[in-house]
């Protein structure tokens, strides 16, 4: 068995020079096909939105993945996550998986709310991504779909900066925003240290 210590930080500007900061510490145990991970985070954004600090644990072996976060939203909400995801194809270039999330929020001001969600996911190697996800939100009978892709415009030779294309598009197929559609897009400079 095989254990090590990691912490990292990273910082990123988006278009609109807001800034986020992520900082994390994690421990990883290796043992042949199995690999478990453990952490602490913390984010905080100069955009006014609130910080958020938490744990989480990951158990990866062979091709599937499960996780679960416990998250403190900063004067907002505290939010329990649980995923899984399964590689349908890996060729080490081309990544396709299936996912799956379930939220449990408790917001300050209200009763808990639950967002549960599945999709397809896709990664190459160069750092292009595209997820399509389908969501519900039992609480507003709330179903969404959602697209998002990041396109990976230059990185430094050491891979420690990098500037990403972004997307994201929502349609609301049904509950109180029936037939909404949102779009947006930004240029993303990340620093990691």
């Amino acid at each position: 068995m095989v254990s090590y210590i990691d912490v990292r930080g990273m910082r990123s500007v988006s278009l609109l020079l807001h800034q986020e900061i992520h900082v994390q510490k994690t421990k990883t145990f290796r043992h042949q096909n199995c690999k478990t991970t453990a952490g602490v985070f913390m984010t905080g954004s100069t955009c006014g939105a609130p910080g958020k600090v938490g744990i989480f644990a990951e158990l990866k072996k062979e091709r599937a993945n499960w996780s679960v976060t416990l998250s403190r939203v900063i004067r907002f909400a505290t939010i329990l996550t649980l995923e899984f995801s399964f590689e349908l194809f890996n060729d080490g270039t081309h990544l396709v998986s299936l996912e799956s999330q379930t939220s449990f929020a408790k917001p300050d001001d209200r009763g808990k709310l639950i967002r549960e969600s599945c999709g397809v996911s896709y990664k190459h190697a160069r750092g292009y991504n595209a997820d399509l996800a389908f969501s519900r939100i039992g609480a507003f009978n709330a179903y969404t779909l959602d697209a998002q892709a990041k396109a990976s415009i230059w990185s430094s030779s050491d891979n420690n900066n990098t500037l990403d294309l972004t997307g994201n598009m929502t349609y609301h197929v049904d509950g109180p925003l029936a037939g909404k559609k949102s779009f947006s897009g930004g240029l993303k400079f990340t620093h990691h240290f």
